[in-house]
């Protein structure tokens, strides 16, 4: 079995707590998001650095996000190669 009832089996209470939890920062981040919208529609902002760049007027924070965006898209990438990889390969 996997999801709530596994879960909820190996950490008891908690677990339930962390699916209100996960539920209550959905409906934040889902008001927010809006908001984050209509901001880069009315600045023009084009990527999450220009938003950044216009809220702390940091080129060095600018450069910072960059660095940091490229990093986890790479490991998203490598994992996705190798998870495909394994796959054809049968490991």
């Amino acid at each position: 079995m996997i999801g709530i009832p596994n879960g909820a089996y190996y950490h008891g209470w908690i677990e339930l707590e962390r699916i209100a939890y996960v539920a209550m920062l959905t409906f934040v981040f889902s008001g927010a998001a809006v908001r984050l919208r209509k901001a880069s529609l009315v600045r023009n902002h084009q990527t999450p650095s220009d938003f950044i760049t216009d809220m702390f007027q940091s080129q060095l924070l600018r450069y910072a996000i960059i660095v940091i965006q490229l990093l986890s898209q790479f490991i998203w990438m490598t994992s996705n190669v190798l998870a495909v990889k394994n796959a054809f390969n049968g490991k």
